[in-house]
């Protein structure tokens, strides 16, 4: 008896915490979006220096955080738009907020590498079921996956989201993993080796959209 009133009570605290969370966030509150969840900025996109110098990125990015405030770095690194393990309507299935001021977008992020994720009952029906990334990786072609990360990059950019959260590049260890299809690499790792950077390509270049390893 002790037990389950020790239970009870610490499921009353997180209840409670979890309610103030929510209201704190403005999370779950019908479709209203917070302030900054946007592609808006008040000054442009800061000019990013070559990719190829390390030591350059690192000052452009500690140059970039030293003019942030503390609310800002907070919101850079905390996610929102769910409550629980529901998605809220109106939200990716990763979201963080801009910072307009400083020309930093939203960043909306959407799963995954084979197409957009339909999470959202009013866009059921309205997206591409393309080919799954063992069919690509199975023609060994990186000009084919160049084109079909593209054409999913574009598909993504229409519908808002800014990074797919892909590719998948898992190697296939177990033939039964219900997952097998997603993954780049098949069960050859040079296959992933060669072919990720092609979609990453595809997605970055050709459509203009992130894609992150």
């Amino acid at each position: 008896a002790r037990s389950c009133r020790r239970l009870g009570a610490l499921a009353a605290v997180v209840g409670i915490a979890t309610y103030t969370w929510a209201r704190w966030f403005q999370w779950g509150q019908g479709t209203e979006l917070p302030p900054y969840y946007c592609t808006a900025q008040t000054a442009p996109f800061p000019a990013v220096p070559d990719p190829a110098s390390p030591e350059a990125l690192r000052r452009w990015a500690s140059a970039l955080v030293q003019q942030m405030t503390a609310r800002e770095k907070y919101d850079l690194v905390n996610g929102l738009g769910w409550f629980g393990y529901s998605a809220l309507p109106g939200y990716y299935i990763g979201n963080i907020l801009a910072t307009p001021r400083l020309g930093l977008p939203a960043i909306q992020m959407q799963d995954a590498m084979q197409g957009f994720r339909t999470i959202d009952a009013r866009i059921v029906g309205q997206v591409t079921s393309w080919p799954c990334a063992l069919a690509i990786a199975s023609t060994w072609n990186g000009g084919a996956t160049w084109r079909w990360a593209r054409a999913i990059g574009e598909e993504f950019r229409v519908k808002g989201a800014n990074m797919i959260l892909g590719p998948s590049v898992n190697v296939h260890r177990v033939p039964y993993n219900g997952r097998n299809a997603e993954y780049l690499s098949g069960e050859e790792p040079y296959l992933g080796r060669r072919l990720a950077p092609a979609y990453v390509r595809g997605a970055q270049e050709g459509a203009g959209i992130g894609a992150v390893l």
